[in-house]
């Protein structure tokens, strides 16, 4: 039987300069697009400032986008024509008979013909909108690319729809979850974060400059492709489906659809709604019953305004509301109105003349109930419970070992996100060596204490410890300058990770750059190269004496029980312009891991003062593991979904070693997520 080679390629989605979409061919209605650029498109992106705020410890902003007159799909999906509210008979408002309590008019079909009586304007509405999340340093620039790449992918993703008569929802609930994608750009954080006000005022500065974040505005450089490949359905629906429908719900009123209970527990990443006519100050969010017809709020959203006219619903994405099992979804509006069905549903409650009760935590009495309705209000996400661990390495080479060497340690570092939903365990296994030669090597524990022959650390971004340290008996300074360099001693009792060092530190003059760095020690004195540094202009620390902070950039990895040398260094310095560091001189010094040394020729030589220590703290990456070769272990607890951990590999090896022949070895490493305990 003879096969298709389209059958089998990868199918391709491709945008061309008019904006139109061609398939090259599609497998199993899975498309790939090739994304290009903002400026070989008919479409724009912006921001919309009703969508705009903070969000659990984040910058949040509503990004809309709109297609140009000259899309070949402007007039269908570009804008409507909606009642022209500006009108005097607008103004006038309908006078026929209206319900009491609801406000809603008593007769929908005199209501239909006076509606369609008024004048109509053309609006532009947004054929997509999206939310993305930032922290508080984000820049300009990113934010601009960011528009730009949401531009582009949904126009993308839009017209392939829109070409092969497509709903939205159904493909995009098949689009993976990647962390770092723009399916799952919101970053975790506190519902009440310090950085609460911050954040804020970040927004409101984003706001304030809309302008600048036009992408007709942006230079025309292109971005680059960005694949998008669908493959997985969501798992998560609430509410019902957001369409046309025969009525639709006043506003000032927060509505919970009794049809739709969501059929998972996890993250709602896409609102849908069907407004009758524009909304504002809409919010949505998860709502459980507490007993009777009290429901207490879960998780909230602030969407903004939501236009109204499109012939398809206005759809939100990349958004987080938590939702559990069973609950319900609620929307509020100031003003405007929801497409709303009167008969054949579940009913529809609300809280009485109780207005805005979306706040997360707080309960609610909806008392009262319209049997048979069922708004437009329809969510999406992803089930908790499952994880993914990305950018880690498959293999990992250790480098080459000479023949005889009595102690190696090898390094290197990655990477590894959750991105799942739901916090996570992870563990390791480890695994023999292969030295790639010709004989047979099973590296194994040699019986001596401490020398694993395969380990591994992790520490956590940001998270440091004071591993060693010496800081009391503070009694004088001595001077680095010209050849004149100066170094303490240490020795780590635990393997870890050098990030800082603290000196106590003062200006004497103007003595240039100053070199703070660690090296390794032959005969207890400091030797060899640089392992880490930073340089800092020393004119200006301060001219009395302090503690001052030095990056080590990097860092170096330094193995317990092996001493170390701080060094300092001022080679422009000179008699009246020099770097002073603050010393115990006492001769009743306590630091038992290293002490104090002078050089006069540049690090060439050194004299050490055995009862001397200078005041020091050396900082490290916190959270050091170590894994025996050949066994799994667990490294990291509850690691949170949308979480990223800075991880490290070390190699320890026997005392002695035979059979080796000097080649690289390789290790395979297994990492494995599975829900936290």
């Amino acid at each position: 039987m003879a096969v298709s080679l389209m059958a089998l390629l990868p199918p391709r989605v491709t945008v061309n300069a008019q904006g139109t979409v061609a398939i090259s061919n599609t497998v199993r209605d899975t498309p790939r697009f090739d994304i290009v650029s903002i400026s070989d498109i008919p479409a724009y992106g912006v921001i919309e400032p009703s969508g705009c705020g903070e969000f659990k410890g984040r910058v949040k902003i509503r990004i809309d986008c709109f297609l140009t007159p000259d899309s070949p799909y402007y007039d269908r999906y570009g804008g409507a024509y909606v009642v022209d509210t500006a009108s005097k008979e607008y103004l006038a408002g309908y006078k026929g008979a209206k319900d009491d309590k609801t406000g809603e008019p008593l007769d929908w079909d005199a209501y239909n013909k006076w509606l369609d009586s008024l004048p109509t304007v053309w609006q532009d509405n947004p054929f997509h909108s999206h939310f993305v999340y930032y922290d508080t340093t984000v820049l300009d620039d990113s934010i601009k690319a960011q528009i730009a790449s949401v531009t582009e992918y949904f126009y993308a993703f839009h017209t392939y729809c829109w070409d092969n008569s497509l709903e939205f929802i159904p493909q995009w609930q098949k689009v993976p979850k990647v962390a770092g994608s723009i399916r799952d750009v919101f970053i975790a954080g506190d519902s009440s974060p310090p950085n609460k006000t911050a954040c804020e005022d970040k927004s409101v500065d984003i706001v304030s400059r809309t302008s600048d974040f036009d992408t007709r505005e942006f230079d025309k450089t292109p971005s680059t492709p960005t694949d998008l490949n669908i493959g997985e359905k969501g798992t998560i629906h609430i509410g019902a489906t957001a369409e046309d429908r025969n009525s639709y719900k006043l506003s000032g009123t927060s509505y919970l659809n009794t049809d739709g209970a969501a059929d998972g527990t996890g993250t709602i990443d896409t609102w849908e709604l069907f407004p009758h006519n524009s909304l504002a100050g809409c919010k949505v969010g998860t709502f459980f019953l507490i007993s009777g017809t009290t429901y207490e709020c879960r998780d909230i959203e602030t969407i903004g305004d939501v236009t109204a006219g499109a012939p398809d619903p206005d759809v939100f994405t990349g958004l987080s509301t938590d939702v559990s099992l069973g609950d319900y979804a609620v929307v509020y509006y100031s003003s405007g109105g929801l497409e709303n069905s009167t008969t054949g549903y579940g009913g529809v409650r609300y809280a009485s003349g109780a207005g805005d009760v979306l706040t997360k935590a707080l309960q609610t009495d909806f008392s009262s109930s319209a049997s048979g309705d069922c708004i437009s209000l329809y969510g999406t996400g992803t089930e908790s419970g499952g994880a993914e661990i990305t950018n880690t390495p498959d293999t990992w080479s250790i480098g080459t070992i000479d023949v005889n060497t009595a102690v190696c340690t090898a390094i290197d570092h990655f990477t590894i996100e959750n991105t799942g939903t739901g916090a996570v365990d992870i563990t390791i296994q480890g695994t023999d060596l292969d030295n790639g030669g010709s004989t047979a090597w099973d590296l194994a524990d040699d019986g001596v204490s401490d020398t694993n022959v395969y380990g591994l650390w992790a520490g956590l971004d940001g998270d440091f410890a004071v591993y060693e340290s010496y800081l009391a008996g503070y009694t004088g300074c001595f001077d680095a300058q010209d050849e004149t360099w100066l170094a303490q001693t240490f020795t780590p009792d635990l393997s870890h990770r050098v990030t800082n060092v603290n000196l106590y530190l003062e200006r004497t003059g103007s003595p240039g750059d100053l070199t703070v760095s660690i090296r390794n020690t032959s005969s207890d004195e400091p030797s060899g190269g640089d392992l880490c540094f930073e340089t800092v202009d020393g004119d200006l620390l301060a001219d009395s004496i302090e503690w001052v902070e030095f990056d080590m950039g990097a860092g170096y990895d330094l193995v317990a029980g092996t001493k170390y040398a701080i060094v300092i260094r001022c080679p422009s310095g000179s008699a009246s312009n020099w770097i002073l560091w603050g010393s115990d001189a006492s001769a009743t010094s306590t630091y038992a891991g290293g002490w104090h040394y002078e050089s006069t020729n540049s690090g060439v030589d050194w004299t050490g003062i055995t009862q001397f220590d200078f005041l020091f703290e050396e900082w490290g990456d916190d959270y050091p593991v170590v894994v025996p070769e050949s066994s799994a272990a667990t490294l990291v607890e509850d690691l949170v979904e949308d979480a990223t951990q800075d991880w490290g590999m070390r190699m320890f090896m026997p005392s002695s070693i035979t059979g080796y022949d000097g080649n690289s070895m390789t290790a395979v490493v297994t990492l494995v997520a599975s829900a936290a305990s």
